[in-house]
């Protein structure tokens, strides 16, 4: 997404977005961008940690909860995306990620 502009720059986006969020901790969207950037350099912690500010700061955007609870799974850090999980399927029941991701979760613990 944010790459695909010939002229990206990650570091200086990165230096940009911190800038943000050390200014004002509460824009969710910058640590959700910060998170993006970290996935795209496949480095899976710094990005659970910036989607972890994300919804800190903005606790009802959805959006946020799927991306941790995603990046969770693949971290294999099952009680945590569980909790998150479980959040999910009370806001939104019907979402069919939601409903992927839980089977996912089950099947990393071997309930199949």
């Amino acid at each position: 997404m944010l790459a695909a502009n010939a002229d990206f720059d990650p570091e200086r986006a990165e230096t940009l977005l911190r800038g943000v969020g050390a200014g004002n901790p509460g824009n969710a969207q910058a640590w959700d961008l910060l998170g993006s950037l970290a996935v795209a350099e496949e480095d899976l912690e710094t990005a659970a940690g910036h989607l972890r500010r994300a919804v800190e700061a903005n606790p009802l955007r959805i959006l946020y909860q799927l991306r941790l609870a995603e990046l969770l799974l693949r971290l294999d850090e099952r009680e945590e995306a569980s909790e998150k999980l479980a959040l999910l399927r009370r806001w939104a029941p019907r979402t069919r990620l939601v409903n992927l991701m839980s089977g996912q979760l089950e099947f990393s613990k071997g309930q199949y």
